[in-house]
């Protein structure tokens, strides 16, 4: 989405290295102010990135530990839903304060899955910052009118009466389109209603990270 692809395939991928080792630190990518490194940069674009959980650790590793960030103000891991072996790995990587975001569309099977996960956190010490529910609507190219994708989930499933909501961000199909180009909504402006969404959330969060222990206890 930030318009980056490695189309060029690679003959070997190095997992680890020694410390000042040539190569031992992987490249990161900066886009639009954002440092990024990304599995999709290891191989190319058509090559296969299958791998077992002790491999895909290692991979995890690599990216999170071994790459060469720069001064940043936090680092965020986009992971898939549920609680597999990469998720739980990650939150095992707690040389820093972990948090959580938990990101849901409306329907029930999201939602049912989000609970095993917010179930899960508290054996790992991780704390669950609040939730997103993305695709909320969809946006009218026309008229502007958001209107239901999917129906929403009932109480007794819902996870929003264990963490709050933190924000609402609607479908639109001109930012998906953008999206696609390498045009982020928040650098084109394109959908008023999710650049205030984002820009909302990212406010609450940095505000939250960013209060003292002893407020956070």
């Amino acid at each position: 989405m930030l318009g980056l692809r490695r189309r060029r395939d690679a003959a070997s991928v190095m997992l680890s290295a020694r410390p000042g080792r040539g190569g031992s630190r992987l490249e990161i990518v900066e886009r639009h102010g954002i440092q990024l490194a990304s599995a999709a940069f290891l191989l190319g674009e058509n090559q296969g990135l299958g791998a077992e959980a002790g491999i895909a650790q290692l991979i995890v590793r690599r990216l999170i530990a071994d790459a060469a960030w720069g001064d940043v103000d936090c680092l965020v891991a986009d992971l898939p839903p549920g609680m597999a072996d990469v998720q739980q790995f990650v939150f095992g990587l707690r040389a820093r304060p972990v948090y959580v975001l938990v990101v849901v569309t409306p329907q029930v099977i999201a939602h049912q899955d989000a609970r095993r996960l917010l179930a899960d956190l508290g054996w790992h010490g991780v704390a669950s910052l609040g939730g997103v529910e993305n695709m909320s609507g969809q946006i009218c190219p026309s008229c502007g009118e958001a209107t239901e994708l999917f129906p929403p989930a009932p109480a007794e499933d819902s996870i929003w009466g264990l963490i709050p909501k933190l924000a609402s961000t609607p479908f639109s199909a001109q930012a998906a389109r953008d999206a696609d180009q390498g045009r982020p909504v928040m650098i084109t402006g394109a959908v008023p209603g999710q650049a205030a969404a984002y820009r909302a959330l990212a406010g609450e969060l940095w505000a939250e990270i960013t209060r003292p222990a002893a407020a956070q206890a």
